[in-house]
């Protein structure tokens, strides 16, 4: 072959290599390129989120200050109603003592009366009764006002003179007995004075009290008004900060999701995993562990269960369509889009097969440590399932239990789709 055929072989040998290589940048760069302008905007975008965060949490601060300041405002007016309450009732006791008071100086005020009115009664009985026997006594004296009889009937004599005693002394008894029975309506009407004096005291009293209370009463709503504002105020901020807290938390949820799109990122650009801590959120096709043998097993496996609303279904009837080194599993109609392995691997162990019916799960292996990768989104829960200090069968067991990790499509994990990777490395 001469020299000019050779280098014409040989460059075309260069010029095929060169397309080759021109090819695979074209396929390679593109990629690289694109995964790297969507890490930086998912991480332009994380800074822009954390930044709104940052905004929230100060407003959701201040309304916790004021609702803290409208609270503490609330409390010392309610103290202050308190206080006037027990005033207030203070009063109204004393109020009705007063009444009561009333009522007992009406009543002894009226049984005074009574008496002075039975006394002037007796007095005006006592009167007629001795006017009339004066009447009578004149009478008689009229019939013994004959001179001739006077002196010759010396036995009329002495009459006359007990007659005359008897109406001095009977005067005088009458006289005392009209003496005592003024006296004893003078002090009733002297006790009846002093009765109605201590009444209009006490009714004085009782008018003050009242417009006292009514005062209390007028402070206590002028009071109950401003606290009623105040809790108002109150209400307002605290129906702001849960507003503003639901708001910070679903951009906690948010920020948590584009974290996770960052890990996936990241893991595709620069082949890193890293650790995942337990309640995030992670992206489906996510690295969230390697397929291992810890716990009761028999080899390298991952026992991948599937739920929905926390009831059990078959894997392969939710999976995308797979052929396996020894068997088919999934459907044409997938509810998840992503296989729990990297890889080819086998199916070890199907779903409640007729010799392991309470086996709610598949067991797929790869013979090593293939990465297990989250199929779908949600958040993820790492555990132990401690199986090594209860388990006595025939198995071996291997380290505390085995490893795992649940990724449920909703926090709370009681509802939608829920999935098991158990005997992590």
């Amino acid at each position: 072959m001469n020299y000019f055929a050779l280098t014409k072989k040989y460059t075309k040998t260069i010029v095929i290599a060169f397309t080759v290589i021109l090819l695979t940048l074209s396929i390679i760069v593109p990629v690289y390129a694109g995964a790297q302008e969507d890490l930086e905007n998912v991480q332009k975008e994380l800074a822009e989120l954390r930044k709104k965060q940052q905004e929230l949490n100060g407003r959701l601060g201040d309304q916790k200050a004021l609702s803290s300041k409208y609270g503490s405002e609330v409390y010392a007016l309610n103290s202050e109603i308190q206080k006037m309450d027990l005033q207030v009732q203070e009063k109204s006791l004393v109020i009705d003592e007063l009444n009561l008071q009333i009522q007992l100086l009406e009543q002894q005020i009226k049984d005074t009366i009574t008496q002075i009115e039975i006394t002037e009664g007796n007095i005006a009985k006592l009167q007629e009764e001795t006017d009339a026997r004066l009447a009578d006594m004149y009478m008689e004296t009229k019939s013994w006002d004959n001179s001739v009889n006077m002196m010759f009937a010396s036995e009329g004599n002495g009459d006359f003179v007990k007659d005359g005693l008897y109406r001095e002394a009977m005067q005088e008894d009458t006289n005392e007995k009209l003496d005592k029975l003024a006296l004893a309506k003078d002090n009733l009407e002297k006790d009846k004075e002093k009765l109605e004096n201590d009444k209009i005291k006490v009714e004085e009293d009782k008018t003050l009290l009242e417009e006292e209370k009514i005062a209390l009463e007028n402070d206590q709503t002028i009071l109950a008004q401003k606290r009623n504002k105040f809790e108002s105020m109150k209400r307002s901020a605290d129906t702001a900060a849960a507003a503003l807290a639901i708001e910070y938390e679903t951009m906690s949820d948010e920020e948590k999701k584009l974290q996770a799109q960052l890990d996936l990122l990241k893991q595709q650009i620069f082949n890193e995993v890293g650790q995942i801590p337990s309640g995030d959120y992670v992206a489906e096709g996510t690295i969230i562990g390697y397929e291992g043998n810890t716990g009761v097993s028999t080899g390298n496996h991952l026992h991948f269960e599937y739920r929905m609303n926390n009831t059990y279904n078959n894997p392969c009837s939710v999976l995308p369509g797979k052929q396996l080194y020894n068997a088919y599993c999934g459907t044409s109609n997938p509810t998840l889009n992503t296989w729990p392995m990297s890889g080819n691997y086998w199916l070890t162990s199907g779903y409640r097969t007729p010799s392991r019916p309470t086996h709610n799960a598949i067991d797929i292996s790869s013979g090593g440590s293939a990465a297990i990768i989250a199929s779908h989104s949600g958040w993820i829960y790492y555990g132990n399932d401690g199986a090594c200090s209860w388990y006595h069968g025939v198995y071996p067991c291997h380290g505390a239990g085995a490893n795992y990790a649940i990724i449920c499509q909703n926090k709370n994990c009681n509802t939608g789709i829920k999935t098991m990777y158990l005997h992590l490395r």
